[in-house]
Parts: C-alpha cells; structure tokens; sequence
C-alpha cells in the first residue's frame, strides 16, 4: 500500500489490521455460531479478523468531524486521478452512506442511470451486492450504522456492508465507475507479491466436494451461467438497472 500510495500521491494513516493469529477469545465470542454466508462455508480466523479490523474503524469514524473517509486495503492496485478524487469529495451524492470506489471487475447490479460524475468517471447507486472491502469512503452516518448493527458476526465483512444478511444496516450505497482501486486477487496485472491472507485461508477452508457433487456441479454450470446470462440480457434492456462488471481504470 505504501508504494501505490506514493505512486498515487496520496498521503494516509496506516491502522494496524488485528491479526487473525492472535485473536482473543473475547473477539472470537462475538461470532454467532449460526453463521449467515452466501458462500456456503463456515468463517475463518481472517475472516473475523478482517470483520473485526473494519468495525473498530468504523466506532472510530462515527464520532469523528470528517465528513468522509477513504478506507483501503493492503493488497490493492491504484488507478489514475485518485489524489484528485479525494481531495475535492463535492463529487459524492448528499444521501451517501457510503461509496464503493473499488471493482472486482465481476458483475454487479447498479443504477442505468448515473446520479452524478467524478470527472471522467460515473457515480451509480449500487442496487446489488459488490465483493470486497478494499476501498470505499464511509462518512459518519455509515459508519455509525455499520457499527451499530455488528454486535454479532454472522459473515464476511463485504456480505454484511452490501446487504445480503439479516444484520446488514439499511444504507445508501453508491459504486464509482470505473473502479479506482482493484485488489491483487480479482487483478491478473497485480504485483505478485499483493497477496490476500484471507482468500488463501478461505480456499483452504471450502469443504472438498465428493466425487458426484463435482460432476453435478459441472453439469449443472453451464445452465446456471445460461440462466444468469438471460436474466441479465433481459434486465438490462427493459430494466432500471443494469448488471455488469465494474471496469478499473
């Protein structure tokens, strides 16, 4: 992060992230053992670590006079004009929560209709859920929400920011587009040493599939990406949103 910050010309804080090696057994009890995840796997010490790392800057911010915050990961890849974007935030909707200015460069759901621009970039209402927390802006309200609702960790952080659990705060998210910040894993021109300790623990953690669920799930693959892709052909020209993946730029 250090050298991308250089190269991008923005100054930052670095706040230690928790380590998921030593965590507490007082953090660990916050983890419901009914756990929610749309990934249908139980949760991994980086993962609560990462969830954990994200709230306590989020108590912090919900107190603070900053009107906005930017909040990225280690492992990511800068793109152009970020210094401008963030030294001039006059570009963010009055209603924001909070912004996505990442992309996993994979498909997600957003507003046809852009509700304003950041120079040469679009801001869109963010209408599905989007993976990853390694940049977004949070303002006060956001993060007072989010931290309000995660007494209890049922999932990874980006499952509970974006919507889809039970937990998740009702917020007003907006995505950047393009994305101005991609991390290593989704980015095949990423430096190679940019590794995400919490995918690999991940992997490592998926139940391995027997010998016949692995031939039904390549059977059935190519009918579910048939469907999704109709889906979306169809939503896309008759609907008020449109799904596709988010650009870096």
């Amino acid at each position: 992060m250090r050298r991308e910050a250089a190269r991008a010309l923005i100054e930052f804080e670095r706040v230690p992230a928790i380590d998921s090696r030593s965590l507490t057994p007082e953090q660990l009890g916050q983890c419901s053992e009914e756990m929610y995840d749309g990934a249908r796997r139980r949760l991994v010490p980086g993962d609560v670590a990462c969830f954990l790392s994200h709230q306590r800057l989020w108590q912090q911010l919900a107190t603070q006079p900053d009107p906005y915050t930017a909040i990225f990961e280690d492992d990511i890849r800068i793109g152009e004009g970020l210094a401008e974007l963030l030294a001039n935030p006059s570009w963010i909707p009055a209603d924001a929560d909070l912004v996505k200015i990442e992309t996993t460069l994979r498909p997600t759901t957003i507003d046809k209709t852009a509700s304003g621009t950041a120079g040469t970039r679009r801001v869109h209402r963010l209408r599905g859920w989007h993976a990853g927390t390694a940049g977004y802006i949070a303002t006060p309200r956001g993060a007072a929400q989010l931290a309000a609702h995660s007494k209890i960790i049922r999932s990874p952080v980006d499952l509970y920011i974006y919507g889809t659990t039970p937990d998740s705060p009702e917020l007003v998210i907006y995505q950047l587009v393009p994305g101005i910040c991609v991390q290593a894993q989704y980015d095949e021109n990423a430096d190679p040493t940019l590794v995400s300790l919490v995918a690999g623990s991940r992997k490592e953690a998926q139940p391995k599939r027997s010998a016949v669920a692995k031939i039904a799930r390549e059977i059935y693959r190519p009918l579910e990406r048939l469907g999704r892709s109709t889906t979306r052909i169809v939503s896309n020209a008759f609907g008020a949103t449109v799904t596709n993946p988010v650009p870096f730029d």
